[in-house]
């Protein structure tokens, strides 16, 4: 009976649809992290091993907990949106120390992470286009807030009181190498994990610089002022 309705359709010009292939959403995930993550997605130059563990860990604490179970043909655009949503509630981090007056000393989510969260959600969903499981990314029109850029500055006065409460630390016998880092922190503006993996060959002492060669955007110069 069921050659004899292929027959009757193929006849009357119908082409029947094979159903799109089943794979859940933490099974597409784990291909991602795997191979297409390692490269950038426009450029294909390979990405650094932290922005990999980045978009783990976001995938983990924000997509995961919403998506789990869902097969890939199934994520809807309202899918997308409660992702956004969830991610955009501030939470306590699991290892977050509470402050006085000051909540937590590292939280989960927020508007920044949400936008990140989502950017890389793309990615992975995009993947799932190359690989012909769905036909359209549910997420490619997801429109998230831009990254805020902070340009804060420290003044004169606070300059100072940094510089004498280093020294304060110093003469308390504080670990003279985390000082040390804190120091370059502050008179070059690099990110912690800059300083903390510099190496001899990127101090230039006679011409003032720090020539890194390994940063989140490629080689660049620090002056030592």
């Amino acid at each position: 009976q069921k050659a004899a309705d292929i027959l009757s359709k193929a006849t009357l010009g119908i082409v029947e649809q094979s159903p799109p292939p089943s794979i859940r959403f933490e099974a597409l995930v784990d291909e991602w992290l795997k191979g297409p993550a390692m490269r950038h997605r426009r450029t294909k130059e390979r990405r650094k091993a932290d922005s990999i563990a980045n978009d783990a860990r976001n995938l983990e604490r924000h997509v995961l907990p919403v998506l789990r179970g869902k097969k890939v043909h199934e994520i809807t655009e309202q899918d997308i949106d409660e992702v956004f949503r969830k991610a955009c509630e501030k939470r306590p981090h699991p290892a977050g120390v509470k402050r006085k007056g000051r909540g937590y000393r590292g939280t989960l989510g927020g508007t920044g992470a949400a936008a990140r969260t989502i950017r890389t959600l793309k990615s992975v969903l995009a993947h799932a286009v190359d690989r012909k499981l769905i036909a359209t990314n549910p997420a490619s029109g997801y429109e998230v807030p831009t990254d805020k850029k902070r340009n804060a500055f420290l003044s004169e006065r606070q300059c100072q009181e940094m510089q004498a409460a280093l020294e304060d630390a110093r003469q308390a016998g504080t670990n003279p190498k985390a000082l040390d880092i804190i120091t370059l922190w502050r008179i070059t503006g690099c990110r912690r994990s800059e300083i903390e993996k510099l190496r001899w060959e990127e101090v230039d002492l006679n011409g003032g610089f720090l020539r890194l060669q390994d940063t989140k955007t490629g080689p660049k110069e620090k002056i030592l002022g």
